[in-house]
């Protein structure tokens, strides 16, 4: 029996986006309006991309990622410190893609717990083919956009200071303003922290 709940795989090409998404946060918070925001971004080419379409794209993932946060959000990711800006973008991240929020709330805070801090691809691989068998839309996907999706979540990881170059996990340590953003919202669990002290 398959979930009526369906995972967005939308992040086969996603990347953190951290200078976008600071850039967005400033702007919205200044303008207050996410429509004169695009405006202003596309007209001006504030994300220093050199296509029209490829400024769209980047736009469009990171408008979607902050357009569901609060203005208290939105305000550490744009002048918060860096390590809150961070994460703050990796919440915003685990709020859109719930394969990655519960990716590190059951494979990867579980595993800094019993201090196995090595991850691979093979541990994602597992956790998706699990998640498949009440996922149908997992089981469609293509191999090759499989692939780029873990690539792609890999890399986030990276910037989002939860592994290290070598694939091993770091504890994180939030911020009290950060926990409280978390903690205000029923939908997002501190464990998206791996190591976070509950």
């Amino acid at each position: 029996m398959f979930s009526p709940f369906k995972y967005n795989l939308g992040f086969t090409s996603a990347a953190f986006l951290f200078r976008d998404s600071v850039l967005l946060a400033k702007l919205y918070l200044s303008l207050g309006d996410w429509n004169i925001v695009r405006d202003k971004v596309l007209s001006e080419n504030l994300l220093q991309i050199r296509t029209i379409a490829a400024q769209k794209r980047i736009y469009s993932e990171t408008y979607t990622r902050l357009k569901a946060l609060s203005e208290d959000a939105l305000g550490v990711i744009a002048n918060g410190e860096r390590d809150d800006k961070v994460h703050m973008i990796w919440y915003a991240i685990c709020k859109k893609y719930a394969l990655i929020r519960d990716f590190s709330v059951h494979v990867l805070s579980p595993k800094v717990r019993i201090n196995a801090r090595d991850l691979s691809e093979a541990d994602f691989n597992v956790y998706f083919n699990n998640l498949a068998i009440s996922h149908d839309e997992l089981n469609r996907i293509s191999i090759s956009s499989r692939a780029k999706l873990t690539k792609n979540l890999f890399r986030m990881l990276i910037s989002a200071g939860i592994i290290n170059s070598a694939g091993e996990l770091c504890p994180i340590s939030i911020s009290q303003s950060v926990r409280q953003i978390v903690l205000e919202d029923n939908d997002i669990p501190l464990e998206i922290y791996p190591g976070i002290d509950l």
